[in-house]
């Protein structure tokens, strides 16, 4: 079975990197790579290490989602 960001499986961090700058290209890769630390400290505290929970991967795309202006289930945030 094959990891996914939302079922728990533990992804490497380049992987949930390279996935969330694809889905968010306008953001940045550096921009994206301090989110994903940002929170991860939130989450658990300390940089991330070589593997990364899903739980992170959904904490990171909602907040790239709202600072995109869109609601984490793909619509329109209200102006």
């Amino acid at each position: 079975m094959s990891a996914s960001p939302f079922d728990g499986s533990a992804l490497p961090t380049a992987t949930l990197l390279d996935q969330l700058c694809a889905h968010f290209p306008g953001a940045g890769r550096g921009h994206v790579e301090t989110v994903m630390v940002e929170e991860h400290e939130i989450l658990v505290g300390g940089e991330p290490g070589d593997v990364v929970p899903g739980v992170l991967f959904a904490a990171v795309l909602e907040r790239l989602q709202r600072e995109a202006g869109a609601h984490p289930d793909g619509g329109a945030l209200p102006a």
